[in-house]
């Protein structure tokens, strides 16, 4: 039993490159991949798989640690994984040989006609022991024999396997670190920004009391002209009001006058 596993990047996919004759694989397990940003929100991650041409079919989803799945596939087409959300996922699981439930079960029953032949044959004499049975043991070893190399293979291949898939992991935590320091040099040149963005504030309302200050002294000086330009209009009004007075007496006089001009020019007139 040969071991298998994926992973698949957030927003990115996976493909499963389709054998001649197809290999059977069942998936077991679904697990979140760490964080790369670490200021990405949490949020659940779903996993889809798309079969050469078809509609896509949902999975799972997952917003923490993992689930366990019990998922099969033996196509002849590429199947492609993708994981849509904020973290990546891995999967894994293991390859199911044709050797995984049938020819299990005939080496079990050839071990045991072969114990029930050992058994039996301190009881029962040489001569009783008829050349077929001998020969149906040996047939039964040699298959024996067969299924234990096919195990082997097996288990070679699985080896490869998960040694391609700790590269795969090595090339992610590096690529994981490049990130976590560029991330690292970002949030520098953020911390300064923000530094100049306070002092830059401060500044400004510094200038702001200082515009304040000069506006309430701007309005005091408005409120003393208005109040001295209120006393010099109540001023003239006063003055006006004089002048109107001072013509009304002096007209009432020239009035006066021309009646007595009047008066005398009359009795100067009678007297002629």
């Amino acid at each position: 039993m040969a071991s298998w596993g994926a992973s698949i990047p957030c927003g990115g996919s996976f493909t499963q490159r389709c054998e001649n004759p197809p290999r059977r694989f069942r998936i077991t397990k679904a697990t979140l991949m760490k964080r790369v940003q670490w200021y990405l929100v949490e949020g659940w991650t779903s996993v889809e798989c798309r079969i050469g041409d078809k509609q896509p079919v949902y999975l799972c989803s997952l917003n923490q640690g993992s689930v366990s799945l019990e998922v099969e596939f033996e196509e002849s087409e590429d199947i492609i994984f993708r994981a849509r959300g904020y973290r990546g996922v891995r999967l894994s699981g293991y390859y199911v040989s044709q050797s995984t439930e049938t020819d299990l079960c005939e080496v079990k029953a050839a071990e045991d006609a072969r114990s029930y032949y050992n058994a039996l044959r301190p009881c029962k004499c040489m001569e009783t022991c008829t050349n077929g049975a001998m020969l149906e043991l040996e047939n039964d070893k040699v298959e024996s024999t067969k299924h234990l190399e096919n195990g082997t293979d097996n288990n070679v291949e699985g080896s490869r396997s998960c040694n391609i898939q700790k590269d795969e992991i090595c090339e992610g935590e590096v690529v994981h670190s490049k990130h976590l320091e560029d991330i690292a040099s970002d949030m520098e040149v953020i911390v300064e920004l923000e530094s100049v963005k306070v002092a830059t504030v401060k500044h400004l309302e510094d200038d702001i009391a200082d515009t304040a200050g000069l506006r309430n002294n701007e309005v005091d000086c408005v409120h003393h002209l208005e109040e001295d330009i209120v006393s010099d209009v109540e001023g003239s009004e006063q003055q006006i009001a004089i002048v109107e007075r001072t013509c009304d007496v002096q007209i009432d006089e020239a009035v006066q006058d021309a009646d007595i001009l009047g008066r005398s020019g009359e009795e100067f007139c009678n007297e002629d």
